[in-house]
């Protein structure tokens, strides 16, 4: 599925820009699913604890399937806004539900959490290296109904080939899947992990929602492009390999994925060079695994009985992270590089109060 959420990531914003979208409006249609995403994880994740993961990974993989398609039909930069909420519904039941069988499988296999991060990001890789030929070959509406069919595809697998999750009841029964108070309680005792992926999130949102409009707009060629988002995700999928060779300290892979992060996003502020910007979506995209993958070991192997409401909020974490380009689509209005100032200095705040937090 990660490969196809990757083929259409440079897709989205440009076919907005040739709905004659401003760039707030670029921003808003690739957070505005996010709000969504952000409400639904928060609030429903607890509920795939009591009833399983399959049925959720299922309607997630079909209803994006659909959004596709239709989206393939539109014409209007409001349409493709209200479209992009039903594909936030859509992947609010995707995630928390995988990551809770990885959690699962954890237990039994060590290197399952880092396996994980690597097969998924991978299909980014391929997802934005096809991205750019793609834009080059196919019209936009084609490239979404070649998503659609594949989003199709997985569903039919997964049906045939997802193994139901056992639903241990009688773990959950002094809990209801809103559970505020607890997810109160979550929120508080891994503030700095939540913080860690909202900053995951920005670095990399600012280019993918923002970047692809801005190049255009400069005259930089489509292939470049989705090259930038291939490197970005390239840069991620190379940490997450690395990690499994390389054994550090929590609060130095936190402090390192942040300085990359900060370092590699004001380099977007100030020039399109194309050595310097591939240079810097690889460094950036690296910066966010080590954030990822620290967060994500730690989160999971202490949520036990409660694998989907951690994970829930993980990601509803991850998604306050990606509606931060409507705040970069706004000041890009007046000045067009903001979002990644404003993502560097995310970043670099961050990266202090690591170090002034004796306890990450």
């Amino acid at each position: 599925m990660s490969v196809v959420m990757a083929f259409l990531i440079p897709a989205t914003p440009l076919f907005a820009l040739t709905m004659g979208a401003s760039q707030f409006e670029i921003g808003l249609t690739g957070s505005v699913g996010v709000i969504v995403y952000v409400i639904l994880a928060f609030t429903l994740s607890g509920l795939w604890d009591r009833t399983g993961g399959k049925t959720p990974i299922l309607l997630s993989c079909a209803i994006y399937s659909l959004v596709c398609l239709l989206t393939s039909f539109i014409g209007t930069i409001i349409s493709l806004i209200v479209l992009k909420v039903v594909e936030g519904f859509a992947l609010s039941m995707l995630w928390p539900p995988i990551e809770s069988y990885v959690a699962e499988e954890h237990k039994r296999k060590r290197d399952v959490i880092s396996n994980f991060c690597i097969a998924w990001s991978s299909g980014n890789v391929l997802g934005a290296l096809l991205s750019g030929f793609a834009l080059e070959w196919f019209t936009i509406p084609s490239i979404f109904q070649i998503a659609s069919l594949g989003a199709g595809l997985i569903t039919l697998i997964s049906f045939f080939k997802l193994e139901k999750t056992e639903r241990k009841k009688e773990r959950y029964e002094i809990l209801t899947f809103l559970d505020l108070e607890g997810k109160k309680e979550i929120l508080t005792n891994f503030k700095i992990s939540w913080l860690s992926m909202i900053i995951y999130a920005m670095g990399q949102s600012m280019l993918i929602a923002l970047f692809p409009a801005y190049a255009e707009i400069m005259g930089v060629p489509y292939l470049i492009i989705g090259f930038c988002t291939f490197l970005l995700m390239g840069g991620r999928t190379f940490g997450f390999w690395a990690l499994k060779k390389i054994r550090m300290k929590q609060n130095i892979l936190l402090k390192l994925g942040a300085a990359l992060i900060s370092a590699g996003s004001v380099v977007f502020a100030f020039t399109l060079n194309f050595h310097l910007i591939f240079l810097s979506s690889f460094v950036i995209g690296f910066g966010a695994s080590l954030l990822y993958t620290t967060t994500f070991n730690k989160i999971m192997t202490t949520s036990e009985g409660k694998h989907n409401l951690y994970a829930g909020i993980f990601e509803g974490s991850i998604g306050v992270g990606y509606l931060t380009p409507i705040i970069g689509g706004a000041l890009a209005e007046t000045y067009i590089t903001a979002p990644y100032i404003l993502s560097s200095i995310g970043a670099f705040i961050f990266l202090i109060l690591l170090i002034v937090n004796k306890n990450s």
